[in-house]
């Protein structure tokens, strides 16, 4: 009886954990961008707010896709791809062309990384 009660509780600890997961928000994800997509790179204030807002645009651009995709459907993936382009593209017109050059540099020895790992 015990094992039955304990297996419940377990069941209901794990159940109400996985519900709770929600999406981060908009501004949560145009911050993690901010930092993830100019990692190693030293930015000013000006830079960073910059960048958020272009991430902020971003991410409120895929949540309209995904919303217009409706619930469980993937978005359009030729939207999707515009969308990030016009991320990078924004990133690209703020950043210094040292900056820029550090930043293509970390890309290719991320890439080299991964295809070294892959084989």
């Amino acid at each position: 009886m015990k094992k039955y009660i304990l297996s419940i509780a377990l069941l209901l600890a794990v159940a109400t954990g996985t519900f709770a997961q929600q999406v981060a928000s908009a501004e949560e994800r145009a911050k993690w961008l901010t930092e993830n997509s100019t990692k190693g790179i030293t930015l000013t204030p000006e830079q960073k707010s910059k960048i958020y807002a272009i991430g902020l645009e971003r991410a409120n651009a895929v949540d309209a896709l995904r919303v217009e995709a409706g619930e469980g459907k993937k978005p359009d993936a030729v939207k999707m791809k515009a969308i990030i382009q016009k991320f990078d593209a924004g990133v690209s017109s703020i950043l210094s062309d040292e900056q820029k050059a550090t930043l293509k540099a970390k890309a290719e020895e991320a890439k080299a990384k991964k295809a070294a790992a892959g084989k």
